[in-house]
């Protein structure tokens, strides 16, 4: 009998359930089993933990559909490009993207947007996101007469409006330095691995793109970006995710970053993990010129990824890499963990991957030390053990910026 008011207790399985019960409980235990010890689950989906308020989910093409219109998407774009080639006047009258830019009020987003792709691009040091323009502007064909060289003019490709001009590298020529280098990369693989006459050579619209900037300062501004970006249809790269306050290191985790505060015109460029960095030095004898009291801290607490665990997140067997580094002093770490984890080696001869590097290298002065310059050179001899992994290795000095 059961006495009203008096809550009735939860009846439990075992031992008075049902057989149909006890068989779709031992069902449900097996699934959940299942996932949870599935090495390939449970390996191929890191979570770093930015901040209190923000979770960073790196997950691997095993949740993502493989066909996600790209083909459809490339097609776009190349009708784009060579409806740029017949354009005579692009300052009265530019092309653009047919888009949908949106816009999100969001400070804080959780996102799942690192996947694998075959052709991707690594920008270490992403700042404003000059590289992803640069990218983009690769493969753009001149236009326009320079009066005075008589060459093509190149245009900036706009990711807010989504069309080319009005800026041109006819005002900074050393601008293009890293398009061109883009450039000769991707035609000389596919002169190595396509068939002109197949015309199925890959391009930027094919490549996945991947930013790593530390200072919270330009936090929104690479969102904004990221988002315009990834609603242009067509879209002019096949994925697109910046890893914000987030910088390479040798180790995965928390680290320190030391902030320029004095570079206004530069961008606060020289934002480092080495202390005794110049820029990062002059900020702290002063009172920084950011915009608010809060973007004047001296230094940010921000999450270190290493290249090993990108490279390995983020490229698939077969493909092309590109990575540009310019991280104020901490390329010498990164490339020499990178060196240590065999990941070259492993992506080259284990993976039939080809890898293109192109980093700035800063110098003594810079870093306010030698050491880490002379361990690069005469202990890892990193240059070499790169080149003998089959990678390609290009460096520039901070005189000539690449970003």
């Amino acid at each position: 009998m059961v006495v009203v008011g008096t809550p009735q207790r939860r009846k439990t399985c075992y031992p008075q359930c049902s057989l149909s019960h006890k068989v779709l409980l031992i069902f449900l235990s097996s699934v959940l089993l299942y996932y949870l010890l599935n090495d390939d689950i449970a390996e191929d989906k890191v979570v770093f933990r930015r901040h209190w308020d923000e979770t960073i989910t790196i997950t691997s093409d095993w949740e993502r559909l493989q066909d996600d219109g790209s083909s459809t998407n490339s097609k776009q774009i190349q009708a784009w490009r060579r409806d740029l080639e017949q354009q005579k006047d692009v300052a009265s009258s530019p092309l653009l993207l047919h888009s949908t830019m949106t816009r999100t009020t969001q400070k804080h987003l959780t996102v799942s947007n690192l996947r694998k792709c075959q052709y991707v691009m690594i920008d270490l040091g992403s700042n404003i996101g000059d590289a992803l323009h640069k990218f983009i502007d690769s493969f753009l064909p001149p236009i326009g007469i320079n009066r005075k060289t008589g060459e093509g003019i190149h245009y900036f490709f706009n990711t807010t409006t989504g069309g080319i001009g009005p800026e041109n590298y006819d005002d900074s020529p050393f601008e293009w330095l890293l398009p061109q280098y883009i450039r000769e990369k991707i035609t000389l693989y596919n002169n190595n691995n396509y068939s002109s006459i197949n015309n199925n050579n890959i391009h930027p619209e094919d490549y996945c793109f991947y930013g790593v900037e530390g200072n919270p300062y330009f936090t929104p501004i690479l969102r904004e970006l990221e988002i315009n970006v990834l609603n242009m249809i067509p879209r002019p790269v096949k994925h697109l995710h910046f890893l914000t306050e987030h910088v390479g290191t040798a180790i995965d985790g928390p680290t320190t970053l030391f902030l320029d505060t004095v570079n206004v015109k530069r961008n606060f460029w020289g934002s480092s993990i080495i202390q005794s960095h110049a820029d990062v030095q002059k900020s702290s004898n002063s009172n920084g010129q950011m915009q608010t009291e809060e973007n004047n801290k001296k230094e940010a607490h921000v999450i270190g990824i290493t290249l090993t665990k990108l490279l390995e997140q983020t490229v698939l067997a077969g493909g092309h890499v590109i990575i540009k580094i310019d991280i104020e002093g901490a390329e010498y770490q990164l490339l020499e963990e990178a060196v240590r984890s065999s990941i070259f080696c492993r992506l080259v001869k284990g993976m039939g991957v080809t890898i293109d590097i192109l980093g700035e290298f800063h110098g003594d002065a810079t870093l306010g030390s030698e050491e880490p310059r002379k361990r690069w050179e005469n202990i890892i001899r990193g240059e070499e053990a790169i080149k003998n992994c089959g990678a390609s290795y290009r460096v520039v000095n901070s005189l000539i910026p690449i970003w």
